[in-house]
C-alpha cells in the first residue's frame, strides 16, 4: 500500500514539474513574441516618424495625441510633449490658416476630407501643403478624434502655375500660327502677326527691321502701333548700323535686348539711349531674327506711355514668333533654290485642316508649322523620320496602311507626342504630285475634345483624382495603424495585382480599379481588435469568425463610395475561392469578378512572402509551390499562369 501511495506521489511530482517546464516554455515564448512584437511597432514607429508625410491625430478636445517629426517641424510645434499642451482649436499656425475649423469640421460631420493652405517660413519662403482628414471611430460608433496626413505639394503648385502660363503661350502661339499658315501673302502674314504680337504683350508699338545684304544699313519694313500711338516707319529708313554696336553685338550673340528703363542702358548703349528717347519710348525689348545662322534684322516691341518689364512669358512667346517671322522673312528674300519648298508650303496653306506633313517614300519631307505646335518637336526632330514614328505604337501598321491606300477618307488614330502623351486625332491622306514628283499629304486634325473631356473638364478630373488618392492613402495609413504586420501590404498588392492584369491584356480601366482595390483591400480589418490582428499564436474559432468576416466589412465600408470602378465588390470577394472554400459567402470560380481572383492571387503571394504575427516570412519556392499545387481549385489557372510569367520573364519585384 506505501508502495502504491510512494508511486503515485513520484507520478504526480513528475507531472507538475513537467506542467512547470509546459509553463516555462510558454512564458518565454509569449515574452520572445511579445518582444518581437514591440520590435515590430517600434520600427513601424520609427517608419511613420520618419516618412515624408506630416502624420498627426487629435482628441475630441482638440489636443495632439500624435504627431511625427516632420509635423513637429513644419508647424515649429517643439517636440511632443511641448505639442500635448497645445490647444490646436486656438494655435495660431493652425487656426489662422483654416485648419483648424476644418479639424472642428470632420469631427462634426465623421466624414473624411482634403483641405489645403500655404506656410511661410521666417525667410517668407511659402509652401503648400494638402491635410487629408479622416474621422477616427470606436467600436461603438463615437467619434474619438481625427486622424490627418500632411503633403507637401508645393511643386504640384507651382508645376500647375507653370502649365498654366504655358498652356497661355500655347494658346497665344496657336493663335498666331494659324493664321500664318491660312494666309500665303507674306505681307500680310507678318503684319497680321505684328498685331497680335502687340495686343497679347501689350506694346506700343511693334518693330521689325531688315538688315541690308552687306550688314551696313537696316530699314523699318513693318509696323504696328497701338490706338493713338504716332508710327514712326517713315522716319526709321537706311539707319546706320553703327549707332547700333552695342545692340548688334548682343542680337549677333541670339541675346534678347531690353530695358524697363532708358535711364539703365550702360555708358556703351549711349547711341541707342538718344534713338529711343527720340522715339518717345520709355521701355523695349528687341529680339534678333535670323537668316541662314546669320543675324538678318530684330522684331522689336515698345511702350510709349509708361514702363514696362516684359515678363518670360513675353519673352518665350515673342522668341518663338520670332523666329517664324524670320522664316517668312527667308521665305521672301529667299533665292531660287527656295522655291521648291515655298511651292510645298503654298499647297500646305491652302488646305483647311491643322497640320499637314508632305511624305516621300512614307518619310516626311516636309510639315507646317502646326506641326510643332501639335506634336511639340522642332522640324530637325522629325524631318526625314518615317512618318508612323509619329503614331502609337500599336496603330502604326494600321496607319501605315491607311495613309497608303490613298482614298483620301478621314480615319481616326493616336498620335503621339515629344513628351510621351497618346491622344486622339482625325487622319486625311492622299497622293499628289509635286514638281512632278510623288509626294503623300497627311493632314492631322486633334479631336480631343470630339472624343473626350475639355481642358476645363480633364482638369477637374485630376483634382479629382488626386483627392481620390488622398482618401485611398488615409485609408491605407489607418489600416496600417491597426494593423503593424500590413505597413505595405496594400501597395504590394495593388502593384503585383496590376502587372498581373495588364500582362492578362485586361483593360486600363481595369488595371486603375484594381490598383485603388489592392491598395486598401483590408480595409475591414479597421473593425478589428488590434489583440486579434498581432496576436502571436493560434486563434480560436470566435476570432477565426470575426477575421473572416472582414471582407464583408470592407464592402460594407466602401459600398457608398461613389468610385468609378467595382472597388467595393473586389473587396468583397478577394478571399473567396475557385472552389467555393473562400469566404466569406463561399462562392465559386463562375460568380467570381476577374479582378478578384486576380487580386487573392497577389494577396496570396504577398501574405505568403510577409511576416506576420505567427510566422516570419517564406521564400519565393513557397510561393510557387502553393500556386501550382492548387491552381485550378483555389486560383484561377490564367491568374496564376500570368503571375509566374509576371515574376519569372519580367523580373517583377516581390519580396524575398
Amino acid at each position: 500500500m506505501e508502495d502504491e501511495k510512494r508511486t503515485r506521489l513520484l507520478e504526480d511530482l513528475d507531472n507538475v514539474r513537467n506542467r512547470i517546464t509546459e509553463l516555462e516554455d510558454s512564458e518565454r515564448e509569449q515574452a520572445e513574441a511579445e518582444k518581437k512584437l514591440r520590435k515590430d511597432s517600434e520600427r513601424y514607429r520609427h517608419a511613420i516618424d520618419v516618412a515624408p508625410l506630416g502624420v498627426y491625430s487629435v482628441d475630441v478636445q482638440g489636443k495632439f495625441k500624435y504627431a511625427n517629426s516632420l509635423l513637429l517641424k513644419t508647424f515649429n510645434l517643439g517636440n511632443m510633449e511641448k505639442a500635448r499642451e497645445i490647444d490646436i482649436m486656438n494655435y495660431p499656425a493652425f487656426s489662422q490658416s483654416g485648419v483648424s475649423q476644418e479639424i472642428r469640421r470632420c469631427l462634426e460631420t465623421q466624414k473624411q476630407a482634403v483641405f489645403e493652405h500655404t506656410v511661410e517660413d521666417r525667410n517668407g519662403h511659402q509652401t503648400w501643403l494638402r491635410h487629408y482628414f479622416n474621422p477616427i471611430i470606436d467600436k461603438d460608433g463615437s467619434i474619438n478624434g481625427v486622424l490627418s496626413l500632411v503633403d507637401d505639394i508645393s511643386h504640384q503648385k507651382n508645376y500647375q502655375n507653370e502649365l498654366k502660363q504655358q498652356l497661355g503661350t500655347e494658346k497665344n502661339l496657336n493663335t498666331i500660327l494659324s493664321e500664318l499658315v491660312g494666309v500665303f501673302d507674306v505681307e500680310k502674314a507678318i503684319n497680321s502677326t505684328m498685331g497680335h504680337l502687340g495686343e497679347i504683350c501689350q506694346a506700343s508699338r511693334v518693330s521689325l527691321f531688315v538688315i541690308y545684304e552687306d550688314g551696313t544699313k537696316m530699314d523699318n519694313t513693318h509696323e504696328w502701333c497701338a490706338s493713338g500711338v504716332k508710327p514712326q516707319i517713315d522716319t526709321l529708313q537706311t539707319l546706320s548700323l553703327d549707332q547700333f554696336s552695342w545692340m548688334k553685338k548682343k542680337l549677333q550673340q541670339g541675346q534678347s535686348v531690353q530695358a524697363k528703363d532708358l535711364a539703365e542702358l550702360p555708358a556703351e548703349a549711349k547711341a541707342e539711349k538718344e534713338f529711343f528717347a527720340k522715339q518717345d519710348n520709355k521701355s523695349f525689348l528687341y529680339l534678333p531674327i535670323k537668316f541662314e545662322g546669320k543675324l538678318g534684322g530684330m522684331v522689336g516691341f515698345s511702350a510709349v506711355q509708361e514702363q514696362k518689364d516684359w515678363s518670360k512669358d513675353d519673352l518665350d512667346l515673342l522668341q518663338i514668333v520670332a523666329g517664324v517671322v524670320g522664316d517668312f522673312l527667308e521665305r521672301k528674300i529667299a533665292d531660287d533654290t527656295q522655291r521648291d519648298r515655298d511651292v510645298r508650303f503654298r499647297r500646305l496653306a491652302q488646305a483647311s485642316l491643322e497640320s499637314i506633313f508632305i511624305l516621300k517614300n512614307g518619310k516626311i519631307l516636309d510639315a507646317n508649322h502646326l506641326v510643332g505646335t501639335l506634336l511639340g518637336y522642332k522640324p530637325s526632330e522629325y524631318l526625314g523620320k518615317e512618318f508612323i514614328e509619329f503614331v502609337d505604337s500599336k496603330e502604326k501598321e494600321k496607319v501605315g496602311k491607311n495613309v497608303a491606300a490613298n482614298s483620301s477618307k478621314p480615319f481616326e488614330a493616336t498620335a503621339k507626342k515629344k513628351d510621351g502623351t497618346l491622344f486622339p486625332v482625325e487622319v486625311v491622306a492622299k497622293n499628289l504630285l509635286i514638281q512632278e514628283e510623288p509626294m503623300t499629304v497627311v493632314a492631322l486634325r486633334d479631336i480631343s475634345e470630339r472624343k473626350g473631356l475639355t481642358k476645363e473638364d480633364q482638369e477637374t478630373v485630376a483634382k479629382l483624382k488626386d483627392a481620390l488618392d488622398g482618401t485611398i492613402r488615409t485609408m491605407a495609413l489607418t489600416i496600417a495603424l491597426r494593423d503593424p504586420f500590413a505597413a505595405g501590404h496594400g501597395e504590394s498588392v495593388s502593384k503585383l495585382s496590376t502587372a498581373i492584369a495588364q500582362e492578362m491584356g485586361l483593360s486600363e480601366e481595369q488595371v486603375e480599379g484594381l490598383r485603388v482595390a489592392g491598395i486598401i483591400h483590408d480595409i475591414g480589418k479597421v473593425s478589428l481588435p488590434t489583440e486579434i490582428l498581432s496576436k502571436p499564436g493560434a486563434i480560436s474559432d470566435a476570432e477565426r469568425l470575426l477575421i473572416e468576416n472582414h471582407p464583408k466589412m470592407g464592402h460594407d465600408m466602401l459600398k457608398d463610395i461613389k468610385f468609378p470602378w467595382p472597388v467595393a465588390k473586389m473587396v468583397l470577394q478577394h478571399h473567396e475561392r475557385m472552389n467555393g472554400t473562400g469566404y466569406p459567402a463561399g462562392l465559386t470560380g463562375d460568380k467570381l469578378m476577374l479582378e478578384a481572383k486576380i487580386m487573392a492571387v497577389a494577396d496570396t503571394v504577398d501574405a505568403i512572402m510577409s511576416d506576420r504575427s505567427y510566422r516570419p516570412a517564406k521564400g519565393l519556392e513557397n510561393v510557387i509551390e502553393e500556386l501550382t499545387k492548387n491552381k485550378g481549385t483555389l486560383y484561377d489557372p490564367k491568374v496564376v499562369d500570368a503571375v509566374l510569367k509576371v515574376i519569372n520573364e519580367r523580373g517583377f519585384p516581390v519580396k524575398n
